[in-house]
């Protein structure tokens, strides 16, 4: 028989019922042969769409965008195949044949909650479905998993066989792959963080985050000055520039002169301004509930001036910092523009004008001073740069 794996005696294949309840969902079951005669059902506890169920290579279709449960029944048939591929080639090794019984009672005692990769996409999309997590958080802790998936050379991975020595091992990995050190922190922060709920849970007893530290570096990040900021503006003002072009610079002098993230940047409407304040809830860290009170200044406002609905145009991330290094190019600014220099602009010139850090903590939505800080680094470390122009006179 076709899509049937060898398994001594024994061959099995996931197959859908014949017949649907009254949702049209039917059981998917794994069935037993031998010498291509069944012998026994086991029944998976997964009900699904007839139609989305692929026979022939036997994988559960989403039936809309984003199905969380489509990734997870996917993850647990796989799991399922791994296990009795396992027992088999134990026990051909072994030579010794197994009966339908020897599988089941391996199936039964197998918990997905014990299997990391389940355990981790099933909470992610938990709490990206409750409207926990962002959906940039969602793919994140996705992108993380899969990092250490990479690294394991197994999508199912143990949850008690991550260990301190596993972690030391997964970071030396990313560092012989030349990834950057803030980068491979993302991916501790992130696996950290799903260990720490299975604790919660009561899955594993402590966390080998418990004895392993990291730490995000201070990266080369640099902000526009004031004289870099005008040439924008003018480039804005100027007739012959592309329309995309001076969408994109709108939106980016917007958060130049008010420190807005660009995940706020899609979110903020007209409806927002009242009396020439911005009333706002940060896209990052919305699940404290912080709201933004943020006075315009006259530049910022001329900028959407007329504008109804949502201020932006809609483009995505990753087109808006391609287009950002054509602006650079015409504006004749030698610095790597992304769109988080314009934060970067906004917290420098703040503290350069006067500005108290007090004061930027809150118009930023930073929840802890330290973060601001960086602003008055920036902002001392480029009047050094300034102070330096002095000896040239003398050059």
């Amino acid at each position: 028989m076709k899509n049937i794996e060898q398994r001594g005696e024994i061959t099995f294949r996931f197959i859908p019922d014949t017949r649907p309840n009254s949702q049209g969902k039917v059981k998917i079951y794994l069935r037993f042969y031998r010498r291509g005669n069944k012998i026994k059902d086991y029944n998976t506890g997964i009900w699904w769409d007839r139609p989305l169920f692929d026979t022939q290579k036997e994988i559960f279709l989403p039936r809309f965008d984003k199905d969380s449960e489509e990734q997870l029944n996917n993850i647990k048939i796989n799991h399922m195949k791994s296990i009795l591929n396992r027992l088999s080639a134990e026990s051909f090794l072994m030579g010794k044949g197994l009966t339908v019984d020897d599988y089941l009672n391996q199936l039964q005692g197998y918990s997905s909650a014990e299997d990391f990769v389940h355990f981790v996409t099933k909470n992610n999309n938990y709490e990206y479905n409750k409207d926990i997590i962002q959906y940039a958080t969602w793919r994140r802790h996705r992108s993380s998993l899969n990092r250490l998936i990479e690294f394991w050379g197994s999508n199912i991975i143990p949850i008690h066989e991550i260990t301190l020595d596993k972690i030391k091992e997964f970071d030396a990995y990313w560092r012989s792959k030349k990834k950057k050190r803030n980068t491979i922190t993302g991916y501790h922060k992130d696996i950290k963080k799903q260990l720490a709920e299975a604790v919660r849970k009561n899955i594993i007893r402590e966390s080998p985050y418990d004895h392993f530290s990291f730490s995000y570096v201070d990266g080369n990040r640099e902000a526009l000055d004031q004289d870099e900021v005008k040439a924008l503006m003018q480039l804005f003002y100027q007739e012959d520039i592309l329309p995309t072009l001076k969408e994109v610079l709108r939106r980016f002098l917007f958060s130049c002169l008010t420190g807005l993230r660009i995940s706020d940047t899609h979110q903020i409407t007209d409806r927002m301004i009242q009396n020439g304040v911005l009333k706002y809830k940060p896209v990052k860290g919305s699940k404290y509930g912080k709201h933004i009170a943020l006075p315009l200044p006259k530049a910022a406002l001329s900028l959407i001036e007329g504008r109804k609905g949502k201020l932006f145009e809609p483009l995505s991330d990753k087109h808006i910092n391609f287009l950002l290094k054509i602006i650079a190019a015409k504006a004749q600014i030698e610095k790597n523009l992304t769109y988080h220099c314009a934060r970067d602009t906004f917290g420098t010139i703040f503290v350069e004008l006067g500005g108290d850090i007090k004061t930027l903590k809150e118009l930023m939505g930073h929840t802890n001073i330290k973060t601001t800080e960086i602003y008055l680094k920036m902002s001392d470390k480029r009047k050094v740069n300034l102070m330096n122009n002095f000896d040239q006179m003398f050059g």
